[in-house]
C-alpha cells in the first residue's frame, strides 16, 4: 500500500499503518474485491483483513518476511511476462511513483522504485532486465526518516527507474528467444545456432572484469544483444563465404591465444581447412643494433600452432614501414624476407594438398593447339 509498511500474524494476513490515506477507500475495496468472504477491519489509523487462509497462503508464497528481509520469490520469475509486468507496476502503485509523462521530462514516464531493502530492490530490477525493460543502475542515499511518533533516524534507501516500454521488439530479443516466455531457443535457430538459459550462477567474490569469457563455442547474450568480445565473428564468414583454406593469425598476448583457440576449435568443428597459424606482432628489431625486443611478451606462436595441431609458418615483426606503406596504399608494395618464407611455405603446402587429392586419379591427357 501507498506509504505504509505491513506485519504478518498467524491470523492477520494484511496489517497496515497507513501515513496518508487520500486511497483508503480504494484500497479497503480492493481488498473485498481480491479476497472475497473475508472480514476487513478497520479504525482511524489501520485497516486490513482477517484470515488464517490468506495469513497462510501469503506463507506458502514467501511473502511473510519482515520489511527488510522481504524478496521476490523464485516462482515469480517464471510467471508469463504480462504478470511479471503487472507486478512491476502494482510495486510501482504501491511503494514508488512514475515520472511525469511530459515532453522535456527527465526519463518522461520512467517508473521510480526506493526501498532501504537493497535485496528487494536488486530482484525487482533484475525481473525488470529479464522482460526487457531499461534500467537504471542501482544506486543509494542516506535519508533522515521522522516518525509519526517523533522519533528521528537515518538510512540508507536504494533506488532504480525502470522504463514502461519493453525493448524486446526493438533489437529482437522475441525473435530470439520464441514467441513465448518459456520458449527459449524456439525462435532464430539452425544447425549452428541455438540458444539456452542460463541455469545456474556460481558467486565467485569481487574482482576487476575486463572481459567476459564464455567456455567452448558460446556466446553471451543480455537484454537481447550478444555482449561485446564474445561473439564470433569467424562463425559469419564461416557461414558466409565459399574458403579453400584459413591462415590463423595471431600474437603473443595471452588473450589473443585465447581468442585464437576458439576460432580454431570452430573451423575443426565446420571442417574448415587450416593451414596454418602465423604469430603478428612478435617482436621488434631495433634499426641501430638489430636486437630484438619482445614488447608484447615472450612470443608464443610456435607453442600455440602445436597446441592446436597447426603448421607454424613464421612471426612476424612489428615493422613501421608497414604503417607507411599502408597509409599510402601500397601496401602490396612491401618486402620483407619473412613475408616470402611464408608464402613459399603455404605454396609447397598447397602443392602437396593437390597432390593429395590428384592421386589415384587418372592421367589427364593435355593437346597441344594445331599450328
Amino acid at each position: 500500500m501507498s506509504r505504509c509498511h505491513w506485519t504478518y500474524t498467524p491470523l492477520r494476513a494484511l496489517h497496515e499503518e497507513t501515513i496518508f490515506s487520500r486511497s483508503r477507500k480504494d484500497y479497503i475495496a480492493l481488498l473485498k474485491k481480491v479476497f472475497p468472504g473475508t472480514k476487513v477491519y478497520e479504525d482511524a489509523s489501520e485497516f486490513g483483513i482477517l484470515s488464517r487462509r490468506v495469513a497462510e497462503l501469503f506463507q506458502e508464497l514467501g511473502l511473510d518476511k519482515h520489511a527488510l528481509e522481504k524478496r521476490v520469490p523464485s516462482w515469480v520469475f517464471d510467471l508469463p511476462e504480462s504478470q511479471q509486468l503487472a507486478l512491476l507496476e502494482g510495486y510501482c502503485d504501491a511503494d514508488g511513483y512514475r515520472r511525469p509523462g511530459k515532453p522535456g521530462f527527465r526519463r518522461s514516464g520512467w517508473m521510480v522504485f526506493e526501498s532501504p531493502n537493497q535485496g528487494l530492490l536488486e530482484d525487482f530490477r533484475t525481473l525488470a532486465i529479464t522482460i526487457g525493460l531499461g534500467v537504471t543502475n542501482l544506486n543509494s542515499r542516506t535519508r533522515a526518516i521522522t516518525t509519526p511518533s517523533g522519533r528521528e533516524y537515518s538510512t540508507t534507501f536504494w533506488s532504480f527507474e525502470c522504463t514502461r516500454w519493453s525493448r524486446s521488439s526493438k533489437y529482437g530479443a522475441r525473435i530470439i528467444r520464441g514467441n513465448g516466455p518459456q520458449a527459449v531457443g524456439g525462435g532464430l535457430t539452425n544447425e549452428f545456432l541455438g540458444f539456452d538459459r542460463v541455469t545456474r550462477i556460481v558467486p565467485v567474490g569481487r574482482t576487476q572484469v575486463y572481459d567476459v569469457e564464455v567456455e567452448g563455442n558460446q556466446n553471451f547474450v543480455a537484454d537481447g544483444l550478444v555482449v561485446h568480445n564474445t561473439s564470433d565473428a569467424p562463425l559469419t564468414v564461416f557461414q558466409s563465404l565459399p574458403l579453400d583454406g584459413v591462415i590463423v593469425v595471431s600474437s603473443p598476448q595471452d588473450l589473443a591465444s585465447m581468442i585464437v583457440s576458439k576460432a580454431v576449435n570452430m573451423a575443426k568443428k565446420m571442417d574448415v581447412p587450416m593451414l596454418g597459424l602465423v604469430e603478428n606482432m612478435s617482436y621488434l628489431q631495433c634499426p641501430s643494433c638489430g636486437e630484438r625486443v619482445n614488447l608484447f611478451g615472450e612470443p608464443k606462436g610456435e607453442k600455440l600452432a602445436t597446441s592446436l595441431g597447426l603448421p607454424f609458418l613464421g612471426a612476424i615483426p612489428l615493422d613501421p614501414v608497414i604503417a607507411q606503406l599502408s597509409d599510402q596504399g601500397r601496401i602490396e608494395d612491401y618486402s620483407n624476407p619473412i613475408i616470402e618464407n611464408i608464402a613459399n611455405e603455404l605454396r609447397t603446402r598447397a602443392a602437396r594438398q593437390i597432390e593429395q587429392l590428384t592421386q589415384g586419379l587418372p592421367i589427364a591427357w593435355s593437346v597441344e593447339p594445331s599450328q
